[in-house]
Parts: C-alpha cells; sequence; structure tokens
C-alpha cells in the first residue's frame, strides 16, 4: 500500500482525486498488482536470503528499510509507472533480503576427540 500511494502522491496533490473511486483503485492495484510481486519476493526472501529468523531490532530494521525502498521507488515511478515500481521494489525486497542475510556460525562441538 506504500508504494500505490507513494505513487499516486504527486497526482492526487494536483487534483481533486481522493474520491472512493480513487481508494478503491488504489487498494485494488496494492492488493492485487502488488501481491503478485510482493508475496513471492517476500517468500523467496524469507526461505533463500534470510538464514535466522530476525528479531527484535533486526526486523523493525529490516521492514524499515523495505518500507523505505517502497517509498522511494513510489515517488520516483509516479501514477502508472507503479506497474514498473511494483517489481522494482519486489527486486529491492530480493536485494535486501541478502543484505540482511545472517549466515549461521557452527555450533561448537561439545565432544571432546581423546
Amino acid at each position: 500500500m506504500i508504494q500505490a500511494l507513494a505513487g499516486f502522491a504527486v497526482i492526487m496533490r494536483w487534483k481533486e482525486l481522493g474520491t472512493p473511486d480513487l481508494h478503491r483503485l488504489l487498494f485494488g492495484i496494492a492488493v492485487v498488482y502488488g501481491g503478485g510481486w510482493f508475496v513471492p519476493a517476500f517468500l523467496v526472501s524469507d526461505f533463500f536470503f534470510l538464514k535466522r529468523e530476525l528479531k527484535g531490532m533486526d526486523f523493525l530494521r529490516y521492514a524499515a528499510s523495505v518500507a523505505t525502498a517502497a517509498l522511494l521507488i513510489g515517488f520516483l515511478t509516479p501514477g502508472l509507472l507503479i506497474m514498473v515500481g511494483f517489481p522494482a521494489t519486489a527486486a529491492a525486497i530480493l536485494a535486501l533480503g541478502y543484505i540482511w542475510r545472517r549466515r549461521e556460525k557452527p555450533a561448537a562441538s561439545s565432544r571432546q576427540f581423546v
């Protein structure tokens, strides 16, 4: 939804487009088209790139970085360019998942060989 609102923010400022029809359109774009890119990107990011569960501040930083990327890409792709912005944001989610991944350190063996 951040992507859709940012993509139409400039256009809504110039004209009176705060109608219920526009809100339905933005919701439809966010759910249907955005879900087609965001959900798979999050699943791939979660299953393949994030090697451990993000807890506490790590999760908040990851979520904030994804929201910031969606906001910036939304402002750079206004209006109907949002159709390019959604896959670009999905690519940013994958890149952020790759950046945020952590390799697990091998656990120290409790056995001692004599």
